[in-house]
């Protein structure tokens, strides 16, 4: 899928940003691109999986996006 795989470089360009960085900064884009990259790759395998597999199983979890979510307000408040 297309769209997949522009999420995914999304997620890429995120990391090589957050590796210019210092810091918390640095830590928290690197969350960031991973939990893009992990989306971008979920929507991108659609078309390729098992029977019975469910696109939810590849995503990113609530949990996570709960820290990434935490990690950037932490960044607001600087």
């Amino acid at each position: 899928m297309n769209a997949g795989n522009k999420i995914k470089n999304a997620g890429k360009s995120i990391y090589e940003i957050s590796q210019d960085q210092t810091g918390t900064m640095r830590e928290t884009l690197g969350k960031v691109s991973k939990f893009v990259y992990e989306l971008g790759n979920a929507f991108s395998g659609m078309d390729n999986l098992e029977e019975g597999e469910l696109v939810s199983s590849k995503l990113p979890t609530v949990q996570e996006f709960k820290s990434v979510l935490k990690e950037l307000q932490k960044l607001e408040k600087m």
